[in-house]
C-alpha cells in the first residue's frame, strides 16, 4: 500500500469536507467537479518514512505530473464484466 508511490484519488482536496465519518452524498468524490486540487493518499519511496502510512492524505494540483511519485491504482468490478 504504501512505499512504491503516492496514489491519486477521485477526492476533490477541500479541508471542509475531508471529515469522518465518509457521507456519500457530500460531494467530495464527485469526478465532474472541475476541482483542481485531489487527494492522493499513501507514500512514495522518497518520502519520510513517518509519512509512510496508507491513512496519510495529501493534496495536489491536477495538472502536476510526478511520474515517479505519484500513480494511481486499478479496480475492476467483477460482477460488471
Amino acid at each position: 500500500m504504501v512505499g512504491n508511490v503516492g496514489e491519486w484519488t477521485g477526492t476533490v482536496y477541500d479541508r471542509d469536507r475531508l471529515h469522518y465519518p465518509y457521507r456519500l452524498d457530500d460531494g467530495r468524490d464527485d469526478a465532474t467537479a472541475g476541482a483542481r486540487l485531489r487527494v492522493v493518499r499513501g507514500g512514495c519511496w522518497l518520502w519520510p518514512p513517518e509519512l509512510m502510512r496508507a491513512a496519510r492524505r495529501d493534496f495536489f494540483h491536477t495538472t502536476d505530473r510526478f511520474d515517479w511519485l505519484i500513480g494511481l491504482r486499478m479496480v475492476l468490478d467483477i460482477e460488471a464484466v
